[in-house]
């Protein structure tokens, strides 16, 4: 077997080349020669076609080829997983492609180079002038994967359309399913109970009382303000912006004497030492002013109102279970066996649909 030298001005002192006739059996006893960091068995079948034996015992197939003039290698995978036949197929087909103008190591380094799902996806928030994507766990329910799907078809055609990505849109082929229209309506029983469990006057059982005083969203009711707030003769009126309300369009609500009571009392001041005024409940994440932190100073946007709705969720079904079981033992004179003393589940938006149907009724 002949040597073949090293390349003049190249550092493989410790490399050697070899040409053999590759046997799959030979492929298993061949190893790297003493001394050496590497040795290159080139096969003579298959000219070009080598195989790489390092010092550790490592052995994997490479490809040398020469496109426009210069001479390039690629990697074709150890031989614990292309055998000796694959790896000559995939050799000559490189060689092939070299020869009609393709180049199999400039085609991965164009893969390698392109824009990740990641990169596309945080560029497109940026131009779409997205602040906040929020994800839940678990499984996305019907409404929220029809939300999904829209967002990614939105993404790809984005990415097509400013040349980041030459495929079809993939979420073209996935149906866009229907969402399942929800009809929960708590009982008289159950309002009872939710009544009862959120006594207690704080700001989180005030907004929540007030949603189902009121038939209002969550996101109207915790982000109330003051200035919303008028009175026109022992009425209070609640009057919610266009920009609060969903279909973007001033919503007038007449508080009741009940819901009117459940307002916290109103501050001296309305607006805090920035000028920023403050909202009815929950505290103000961020003024729309420059504050200085730590000797930072910063601009910050502006969030109002009570954002604690999946923490209170969770206490008020806690607290309405235990009510539940008390009732029960009293009515009964024993403990609930399974499937007793249970409450379907619920959400926010059903108050709004409780507050109707109950008013329909």
């Amino acid at each position: 077997m002949a040597v073949d030298p090293p390349p003049r001005g190249c550092e493989m002192a410790k490399r050697a080349e070899k040409r053999v006739s590759l046997t799959a059996k030979l492929v298993d006893k061949l190893e790297c020669a003493p001394g050496r960091t590497e040795t290159v068995f080139w096969d003579s079948e298959r000219p070009g076609l080598g195989l790489r034996c390092r010092a550790g015992g490592g052995k994997a197939w490479v490809v040398r080829y020469t496109f426009q003039g210069r001479q390039r290698k690629a990697a074709l995978g150890d031989v614990d997983t292309v055998a000796l036949e694959r790896a000559r197929i995939e050799a000559t087909r490189i060689m092939g492609g070299a020869i009609t103008g393709h180049d199999v190591v400039a085609a991965k380094h164009a893969i390698r180079d392109a824009d990740t799902i990641g990169e596309l996806i945080a560029d497109y928030l940026k131009d779409a002038l997205i602040d906040q994507v929020r994800q839940g766990g678990g499984v996305p329910r019907p409404a929220e994967a029809k939300a999904l799907r829209a967002s990614l078809s939105a993404l790809f055609s984005w990415a097509i359309g400013c040349g980041r990505y030459d495929q079809a849109n993939p979420v073209l082929n996935i149906p866009a399913g229907k969402p399942v229209v929800r009809d929960r309506v708590l009982t008289k029983d159950e309002i009872k109970l939710f009544w009862q469990a959120t006594d207690d006057g704080t700001d989180a059982h005030r907004v929540i009382r007030l949603m189902l005083l009121t038939g209002q969203r969550e996101s109207e009711v915790g982000g109330m303000r003051w200035s919303e707030l008028s009175r026109e003769g022992d009425l209070v009126i609640w009057t919610i912006p266009a920009e609060r309300s969903k279909n973007k369009r001033e919503h007038v609500v007449p508080l009741t004497p009940l819901a009117a009571e459940h307002l916290p009392p109103r501050p001296g001041s309305l607006f805090d030492a920035a000028g920023v005024e403050r909202p009815i409940f929950g505290r103000r994440k961020a003024s729309d002013s420059t504050r200085t932190r730590k000797n930072i100073r910063t601009r910050t946007t502006g969030r109002f109102g009570f954002s604690a709705w999946s923490r209170t969720k969770r206490e008020v079904d806690k607290a309405m279970l235990e009510a539940l079981h008390k009732s029960f033992v009293k009515e009964h004179g024993k403990e609930p066996s399974l499937g007793e003393a249970k409450i379907k589940p619920w959400r926010w938006h059903d108050l709004g649909r409780t507050v109707a149907t109950c008013m329909n009724d």
